[in-house]
């Protein structure tokens, strides 16, 4: 990722590329001078105090049901972004992909560390645990791209063999 300004360099993203044919990776849909867009969305930790505070209440249902609205709210907040960020670019919704780290086929939890260095999202409350875990848990983040083949797909790992 380039400073748009200075053409300096931001970060240098490494993304794994998928095992099964095609061997697909996240590189594969952008060009050198192509934008990117990234996203991060958060309902705030209120959301998971009262749901800790109810829980330990005994009022688990409601507490499952803030968690589950929470987090559906969070999801509707990103998709609302990356609808109007394809808007704003005048692309047709079914030319674009939002690619979350992590939490869907994409970018791995890895990846989260760019995030912070591009978006700065504590800025809107967002945190990393030291596992790059989003906190409050009711978040998501996004790379968003233009390629028209993109999609999601899932990357499995193989652990290494030891010698011998």
């Amino acid at each position: 990722m380039f400073d748009p300004e200075t053409r300096k360099p931001i970060w240098t993203f490494n993304f794994p590329r998928k095992i099964e044919t095609p061997r697909k990776c996240l590189a594969d849909f952008f060009s050198e001078d192509d934008v990117v867009a990234f996203q991060a969305v958060t309902v705030g930790d209120r959301a998971t105090q009262l749901c800790a505070e109810w829980e330990a209440a005994g009022e688990f249902t409601r507490s499952y049901f803030l968690h589950g609205l929470a987090v559906e709210t969070a999801e509707a907040m990103a998709e609302y972004w990356h609808r109007r960020v394809r808007a704003e670019m005048g692309l047709r919704p079914i030319r674009a992909s939002a690619i979350p780290p992590g939490t869907r086929p994409g970018p791995t939890w890895r990846t989260r560390a760019g995030f912070w260095a591009i978006l700065h999202p504590e800025h809107i409350g967002i945190t990393l645990t030291e596992a790059h875990q989003m906190v409050p848990e009711q978040s998501t983040s996004a790379i968003i791209t233009w390629h028209p083949e993109a999609s999601y797909y899932a990357v499995r790992t193989v652990a290494s063999m030891p010698d011998g």
